[in-house]
């Protein structure tokens, strides 16, 4: 009888290749992983404090309870990554530049475009139930489709990111920055607090804002 295939391993650090790996509860807080392949590695409790997660593909990853807090996200990947009870605070995704057109107004006047085009970071389908991202500085990141019922947004900075058909059902989003992030097809039963002042665009039938409430 054969001898079962060793589980996989890595050292985890700038372009290795963890994918599959288990490395839950590892402390990686302050590691450098830029460029790292964790796609469908298990990080449940794992500490990612202020780590370097630039252009890291973390794609189908488990990373349930996992501490993120003040980890560089940009360029990251976490499509269809289960996020459940994560502690996104003070994530960062950089900033870029998007030009302003007039030919290309978004549904909400002063909005650059019309559609979605431009991603920082990418939670696309993502299980964010419950996920802490208050104070994240996060715009122009992809949630579509994204799991963040009860996510904490509070503070958040999450302009021009698109929230396309993501359940964000009660939500909290106190002072979040939310202007012309696109909502279509989101559900926001229960969704909770007074944004900071800028309307998003594309929100769905029967939606609107009322003194910086989301009312519905």
């Amino acid at each position: 009888m054969a001898a079962a295939a060793p589980a996989p391993s890595c050292t985890p650090g700038d372009h290795a290749n963890c994918r599959g790996v288990d490395l839950r509860y590892r402390d990686l807080h302050g590691t450098s992983l830029r460029g790292v392949d964790l796609r469908g590695a298990r990080l449940h409790f794992a500490d990612l404090r202020r780590a370097d997660l630039r252009g890291a593909r973390l794609d189908g990853a488990m990373l349930h309870h996992a501490d993120l807090r003040g980890a560089r996200l940009d360029g990251a990947t976490f499509t269809d990554a289960h996020l459940r009870y994560a502690d996104l605070r003070g994530t960062r995704t950089g900033r870029v530049a998007v030009k302003r057109s007039h030919k290309e107004m978004g549904a909400v006047a002063g909005c650059p475009t019309s559609t979605f085009s431009v991603q920082v970071a990418n939670f696309a389908g993502a299980d964010l139930q419950g996920a802490n991202l208050s104070n994240a500085d996060d715009p122009l990141t992809n949630f579509a489709g994204a799991n963040m019922t009860g996510a904490n947004l509070t503070g958040a900075m999450l302009q021009q990111s698109n929230f396309a058909g993501t359940n964000l059902t009660n939500a909290n989003v106190t002072s979040a920055w939310m202007g012309c992030a696109f909502m279509n097809g989101a559900t926001m039963t229960g969704i909770d607090g007074a944004m900071q002042p800028g309307v998003p665009q594309d929100l769905p039938a029967g939606w609107g804002v009322v003194n910086n409430l989301l009312v519905g």
